[in-house]
Formats: C-alpha cells, structure tokens, sequence
C-alpha cells in the first residue's frame, strides 16, 4: 500500500510540473506573439541591427546632420540590373537606410536594358548612380565600382579579387551636398619642387569635403579661383619670387597648407623662412618621441592632440593619429599683424630634436595653425608621412587624414563632411610600447611558470 501511494504521489508530482512547464511555454509563446504583433505595429517597414563588423549599412552622425539640413528635393537613380543589385545587397541596404532619414530623399532603380532611354535622360551609363537637385538644376554622377577598392594580390594564383573597402556613405553625402549648394572651393597642390604623392585615399577625402582639386605648376601665378595651397613634402626650395607670390596670396586672404619633408636632404630655405614671417619656427633635425613612440622606433610616434584650436577639439585620449620622421615646429612670434597661431598637434615633453650633433628634449609642436580673423591662414605639418596610404588602409580607426580635413575645414570655413571609405578589412590594434607590454607575456610568464614547473617536479621527485 505504502508503494502505491508512493508512486501516486510522484505522478501527481510529476503531472503538477508537466502543466506547469506546458502553461509557462504558453505564457511565453503568447508573450512572443504580443511582443512581434506590437514591433510590427510601431516598425512598419521592419526593425533591424547593423551586426556587420565595420558598421558598413550604419548612417553616420555626419551625414544625418547634412541630411537634416535638406530643404531642397533630391532623388537618387541607380541605373544597374536588377540582377547585378540581387548579387550586391550593400547598395540598396544601405540607400534604404540613408533616404529614410529625410523625406526630401528618394530612391529608385532603373534597369537600363529594360529602360535604354534612361541612360540618355540622365546622361549616365550602366552602373552609374546619379543624384538630382531639380531645384538646383545640378547633378552628380557615381560609379558603382568606385565604391568599391579591390585587393588583386591573390588573383593571378587563386583568381580572387577581394573588396577591401565600401565608399557609398562618403561618395553619396558629397554628392548630396553638391546639388543643393552654391558656391564650390578650389584647392590647389602644387608640384616641380620635389614634391611627394599624395595619397589617392586622402584625394578622395578631401574631394569629399565639396572642393575642386587641381594641379599648380607655377607659384608665380596663383589662380583668382584658388582658396587653399597645398604644398606636399617638396624637398626642393621654391624661389625668391615665389616666396614673394605665396606671402602676399595670404596676407590677402589666401590659405597655404605645408607638409614638411620627410627627405634628409630637403633643402627649403625660402619656404622655411617664410613660415618664421608667420610665426612658425622649423628647427633642425628629427622628432624623437621617447615616450609614445610605435613598436620599436622613436621616431615613429603618436601625436598628441590639443584642445580649443578648431581643428582637433573633438578627439579623445583614445583616438590616435601615427606620424614618423616629423620636423620639431615650434611657436615664435608673428611678424605679420593680425595673425594668431594655433598648436593642434604636438608631442610629449620626453621627445628630442635629434641632430648629427645634439640631442635635445623639450615638448614639439607637429602642426600649428597661423590664421588672421578676416582671412588668410598657414599650417605646417611636421611631416608628410601624416598622410600614409599603408598607414591609413591598415588603420582605418586611425585619425590622420581627418585633422587634414579639419585644418582645410577650418581655413575654408566649410562643414567637413569628408567620410572616409568603410573597411571590409580585418582591423589591427595599435599599442604604444607594444614591445613592453608584449614582454611579461613572451618572457617573463612563460619562464615563471617552468620555474615553477620544475620546483614542484624536483619535491616529487624528492619524495
């Protein structure tokens, strides 16, 4: 009898948590079902999360402020196969994103085999994607390969192209900003003193700020349209007369942008000499960063970013910029009336201006501002490895070429709206005195523990 009632009681028991657990799966299902009905109800056209590694379908706080600012209507045709579009779903992913941000956008795709008069209307070819202002009366063309950068190093064995970086955000947001304004900046880079390439992504960067960038061969004859000069790692002096044309291109109002030369044998006495006219002291030798220096050359370092110049207000402790074999820049006083200078980038106080012959430390300026209140500005930057393609592809977090973009924003007086391209690369960690830190966890732990490894085996061994 004491079994039975036994075995009643553990089915009874059993039967309770059975219903238990079949109403608690009904409470939850139901809840699920309330919850969907509920999302659907206040997201019509769906709710979704950017999971991608480098936020690629993510709007950034940029072009939502542009955006914001639309008063004028702007539709954007994309004339591509449906097909192809099928195959790539960044393209319209990412263009529902961007026009549900501002109901004076709007989008439609056109597929040119279907609609061959398309390409006449519009002016474009197959693959391209068109933004209108017909308010304006302006438009601008994008290629949809352009959006994209290309890593062939594996083709020619495997037959793989990889894509490494996605430019639809940057491109489209200029080309926004272009139909539905006015007025357009022009800057020119100069070139026959010995000047470096400057990098095609930086170009694009700055391309992207709403500016014209042309060529200037002759310093003599400065262009009426020109706003901003950009002299780029020229290890050969201009002239006396040239000097003379960049001096009085400022002081009435013109902006010039120095990177000093990485080159040991660069030889710019003219170009030194003017920058003092503005305040700008370049001295001799190389910066030595003994304390932010990259891995294990001091001369490859983080710089320091300063506050309230305009240019780097908005960077953290955490955000970083690499800069290698930069001259030390310090502040004078400004032989010209009216100018100020302005520090954005600098150094720590443990860095040495190192000469064949001396070495002394002290706290370096790396870029300075010179700037008049009604018009007319000088930067220099201590060096043109700021703007490093390598640097820049592999370190996409990386800040350099935005201070670029800053300091022309600030001399144009322009929004920058320059986004850079999103990587589809994997990103690497960079870390200051990666050497030291790497050292307790190469050397130090591994050798503790066979230490203690073979202390214990030896009292074993003992006993």
């Amino acid at each position: 009898m004491k079994n039975n009632n036994d075995k009643k009681a553990a089915l009874s028991k059993n039967t309770k948590t059975g219903l238990l657990s079949i109403a608690a799966i009904a409470v939850v299902t139901a809840l699920a079902i309330i919850l969907n009905v509920a999302l659907n109800l206040a997201f019509p056209e769906g709710l979704e999360a950017d999971l991608s590694d480098k936020k690629v379908y993510t709007v950034t706080d940029t072009s939502k402020s542009v955006l914001s600012e639309l008063k004028e209507d702007v539709s954007i045709i994309v004339l591509s196969k449906e097909s192809d579009l099928n195959s790539d779903k960044r393209i319209e992913k990412f263009l529902t994103n961007y026009t549900a941000l501002s109901d004076k956008l709007s989008y439609k795709i056109i597929d040119p085999i279907q609609n061959p008069s398309a390409l006449e209307k519009y002016g474009a070819s197959e693959g391209d994607i068109v933004v209108l202002c017909e308010s304006t009366g302006k438009s601008s063309k994008l290629t949809i390969k352009d959006l994209y950068s290309y890593d062939y190093s594996e083709y020619f064995t495997t037959g793989n192209i990889t894509a490494t970086s996605f430019d639809m955000e940057g491109q489209l947001t200029t080309a926004v900003n272009y139909v539905t304004k006015d007025a357009v900046k022009n800057i020119y880079f100069t070139s026959g003193h010995g000047e470096s390439e400057f990098a095609s992504s930086g170009l694009s960067d700055i391309a992207k700020l709403g500016v014209n960038v042309y060529s200037l061969e002759n310093l003599n004859s400065i262009p009426e349209n020109c706003n901003e000069i950009i002299i780029y790692g020229a290890s050969e002096d201009i002239s006396n007369e040239e000097a003379q044309s960049l001096e009085k291109y400022i002081d009435g109002g013109g902006n010039v942008m120095i990177f000093a030369s990485k080159a040991q044998t660069a030889k710019t006495e003219n170009l030194t000499s003017l920058m003092k006219k503005y305040g700008i002291i370049e001295e001799d030798g190389y910066l030595a960063d003994m304390k932010k220096y990259y891995i294990n050359s001091y001369f490859q370092f983080f710089v320091t970013f300063t506050k309230n110049n305009g240019i780097t207000d908005d960077f953290t402790e955490d955000d970083k910029a690499l800069i290698e074999y930069a001259r030390p820049l310090k502040e004078g006083e400004a032989q010209k009336q009216g100018f100020t200078l302005n520090t954005f980038l600098e150094t720590t106080f443990n860095t040495y201006a190192v000469t064949e012959d001396s070495q002394v430390m002290d706290t370096y300026a790396v870029g300075i501002m010179s700037e008049k209140e009604d018009g007319g500005s000088l930067t220099v930057i201590g060096s043109e490895t700021l703007i490093d393609e390598d640097v820049m592809k592999q370190y996409t977090s990386f800040k350099n070429m935005q201070i670029v973009t800053n300091a022309i924003s600030r001399a144009l007086d322009l929004k920058n709206i320059s986004i850079p391209a999103k990587s589809l690369e994997v990103s690497y960690n960079a870390v200051n005195n990666a050497i030291i830190i790497a050292l307790p966890f190469m050397i130090i732990i591994p050798a503790a523990l066979i230490i203690y490894g073979l202390v214990v085996w030896t009292k074993k061994k003992r006993r």
